[in-house]
């Protein structure tokens, strides 16, 4: 008897959520967060970012235009940097390490390349440190 119980008020939370999910215009309730399931090709875009942080390092905006370069939409691209797990300071320190490791740049040379490669200022300056200048 409880096995029918709560296998019917499993079905009920389930059809009440979906009720929600499928309806266009939700209504906000408060304590009530609805979340809506990520598209296809905000999916797609969503492992190609995260495909493109496993070979090398990207700072959000750089790695936004890498995908919108790909084809992926605005919304696309942003969903896959917001979603993506990327810490943008470690990102920072290992685009400044790769540079290192092929030329030479002065500190402040290459804070003003971390930011032309999409960094902000403090992303620059935390990477730089982190390599010891």
């Amino acid at each position: 008897m409880n096995k029918r119980i709560h296998a019917k008020a499993i079905l009920a939370v389930i059809v009440f959520i979906g009720a929600f999910s499928m309806s266009p215009n939700t209504a906000s309730t408060p304590g009530v967060t609805i979340v809506e399931a990520a598209t296809i090709g905000e999916q797609n875009a969503l492992s190609q970012a995260k495909s493109y942080l496993s070979l090398m390092a990207f700072s959000k905006k750089g790695l936004k235009e890498q995908l919108l370069y790909d084809g992926y939409t605005k919304k696309e691209a942003k969903y896959a940097v917001n979603n993506c797990g990327a810490n943008w300071k470690k990102q920072a320190y290992k685009k400044g390490k790769s540079y290192l490791e092929i030329m030479s740049f002065s500190k402040q040379g290459l804070i003003d390349q971390l930011k032309y490669d999409g960094f902000s200022a403090k992303q620059a300056e935390y990477a730089v440190k982190k390599l010891g200048y």
